[in-house]
């Protein structure tokens, strides 16, 4: 997200932290659930001053969650699921247009937006 808020980036963002705190829940949360929802679900609570300051557009809010799917992915490959919280409260959307309401799975980003499907 730093390089975000670099001068001249192609995705700019405002500077400043974006997220407050990430917390880790155990998958399956009941019982008798089928292995598709194993491991691990991070739930990502992002500061209210990044979102306000966010600027709006489908591209670049799915951007600015991609790079954060992305670094998850990257380093915790035990994390099957994430949701996006703001404030420690759920909110509708980044600024707009992309979804925090539903669970993004932590996938590989590099292969773009598109390929991004809702997690089960």
């Amino acid at each position: 997200m730093a390089e975000y808020a670099l001068p001249r980036s192609d995705h700019p963002l405002a500077g400043g932290a974006a997220v407050d705190d990430v917390f880790l829940v155990r998958l399956p949360l009941a019982e008798g659930s089928t292995g598709a929802d194993e491991g691990e679900m991070a739930v990502i609570n992002l500061r209210g001053s990044f979102i306000d300051q966010h600027p709006s557009g489908v591209e670049t809010e799915m951007l600015s969650l991609l790079s954060m799917l992305g670094t998850l992915h990257a380093n915790f490959p035990e994390i099957a699921t994430v949701r996006f919280v703001v404030d420690g409260k759920r909110r509708e959307t980044v600024a707009g247009h992309v979804d925090l309401g539903r669970l993004y799975p932590a996938v590989d980003t590099t292969a773009g937006p598109g390929d991004l499907q809702p997690a089960p």
